[in-house]
């Protein structure tokens, strides 16, 4: 605190000096004035609180000021407790956790930790590292948090954020749907009951059944889909695309995409959705150009992913009749056929700079009206890889029309108008059989599929594709068989 001789000169010239004393030195702790008449204040360890002292100075002729008084703010030493585990997310099977961590030398007596969704809770002796064993987790956000408090009583506390999965189950006959279906008994009997109580990370897993009931409104739109996931979260079907439909709806006015159109699926960032058809989706033909009027069969919001998924059957009023990603979206082992619309009639994809949007995907016997019978592809680097594109018509790029992009170890050929397997003038391509592109690489033979008119889009083995890719474009281990995509050492 400040305080100190004060030196100066009297009205006649003469020098003098005054010098502090501490007249009430404090209720809870003490003033002094130490060498140089020096202020300190001590106080034991207590709670927060106030006090004062007072003082005045005296001159060399013993003449007193008046008495001044200074407050004092009492603060007691903090407490701090720090978890060190990390937010994370565990496996379903694992149904109890350890939570480690420190605190600081103020933390006293005993310390006690709660874990929100289980109201479970237990105590612990306060030290300077410390670990809490087997805290039951629940199935989907547990919030543990562990509390100390020094010797004045004054709390402190930290938590940490543990991810449980669960799985929701779906069946369109169970004998007793009860949310949040978490067996086949309960299991629900739309994908958008299950979907709607499932948390980020959680699996929803569909037994067979054609499920053409229940849906939601598309964030952002009006158009309702048949499933709108809007969670990262992974729906699952447990005997593939052979086994479970997810069907959409046309405009029961127009027979066709309106304002009472059903699309089939809506998936945002994260979400993984695999062995699905999706089939008969249709768009409104009002509202957003993008949310409403594109992606009959499904629409992939930025990062989405679809694996091992036909889609067929589905019309758009704009773009994508098939599959529409906006600003990103993935396909992996998918067939894609019959879909029609005016630009990309089999998928259309709009500006994506990252993580491959179609591979080893099959496009066939889809139309566009004007650009990409097959593929549209807008900005979107690269584009499609180890992919087949063949019997589609458009006005332009029957096979794909590229506005940038890159095609890589794929079969563009037999598109309709003849001569368009690939529309660009600013995509890549390379090692791959088309007409009409030089590329390194590339082959114009035909490619020889095994029974193309029976739509089985195989290869020969005296094909002039086989080992004639390139291995460094290889994104996933099997083809649409699940046989290994590289044989004899080279990609086809």
């Amino acid at each position: 605190l400040p305080g100190s001789d004060v030196d100066g000169s009297s009205s006649d010239g003469a020098d003098w000096t005054l010098t502090f004393e501490i007249l009430d030195p404090g209720t809870y702790g003490t003033a002094t004035v130490v060498s140089a008449n020096v202020f300190t204040y001590s106080v034991p360890l207590m709670a927060d609180t106030m006090d004062t002292f007072t003082y005045r100075v005296r001159d060399p002729s013993n003449e007193v000021s008046n008495i001044s008084t200074v407050t004092v703010v009492v603060a007691s030493p903090r407490p701090y407790v720090d978890i060190t585990n990390t937010d994370e997310v565990v496996l379903e099977s694992i149904t109890a956790i350890t939570i480690g961590g420190t605190n600081n030398e103020w933390v006293t007596g005993a310390m006690w930790w709660t874990n929100n969704p289980t109201g479970d809770y237990g105590t612990f002796e306060a030290a300077s590292s410390w670990s809490v064993p087997d805290i039951a987790l629940a199935c989907g956000r547990n919030t543990i948090t562990v509390f100390g408090t020094n010797f004045a009583g004054i709390a402190t506390s930290d938590s940490v954020t543990i991810m449980r999965p669960q799985t929701h189950y779906v069946w369109t006959n169970s004998p007793s749907p009860t949310s949040p279906y978490t067996n086949w008994t309960t299991a629900a009997h739309t994908i958008q009951d299950a979907v709607d109580v499932a948390l980020s990370n959680d699996t929803v897993l569909v037994t067979n059944g054609v499920y053409d009931a229940g849906g939601a409104v598309t964030p952002s739109g009006v158009l309702t889909s048949r499933v709108c996931i809007t969670r990262a979260l992974t729906l699952q079907s447990v005997n593939g695309p052979a086994s479970s439909f997810i069907v959409g709806a046309a405009d029961p006015a127009t027979t066709s995409n309106g304002p009472a159109a059903v699309r089939c699926l809506y998936l945002v960032t994260n979400v993984v959705v695999s062995g699905f058809t999706l089939t008969n989706g249709y768009t409104s033909t009002s509202g957003d150009a993008d949310f409403d009027r594109s992606g009959g069969g499904v629409f992939v919001f930025r990062s989405g992913t679809l694996t091992n998924c036909v889609i067929t059957g589905n019309s758009a009023h704009y773009c994508g009749g098939g599959v529409y990603g906006w600003y990103g979206g993935r396909l992996d082992r998918c067939v894609v056929s019959g879909n029609r619309r005016l630009y990309g009639g089999g998928a259309y994809c709009y500006t994506y700079y990252a993580n491959d949007p179609f591979n080893n995907c099959l496009f066939v016997h889809n139309t566009a009206k004007i650009y990409g019978g097959g593929v549209y592809v807008h900005d979107c680097y690269p584009c499609l890889n180890n992919c087949t594109i063949a019997d589609n018509i458009a006005w332009s790029g029957g096979g794909i029309y590229g506005v940038g992009g890159r095609v890589r170890n794929c079969i563009a050929y037999y598109n309709l108008p003849e001569g368009s397997d690939v529309s660009s003038s600013s995509s890549y391509v390379d090692y791959t059989c088309c007409l009409g592109y030089s590329g390194e690489g590339n082959i114009t033979e035909a490619p020889q599929f095994v029974d193309r008119d029976a739509g089985d889009y195989r290869l020969r083995s005296g094909s002039p594709c086989v080992n004639a890719g390139t291995n460094g474009y290889v994104t996933y281990d099997t083809d649409l068989d699940g046989y290994p995509r590289i044989v004899d050492g080279t990609v086809d």
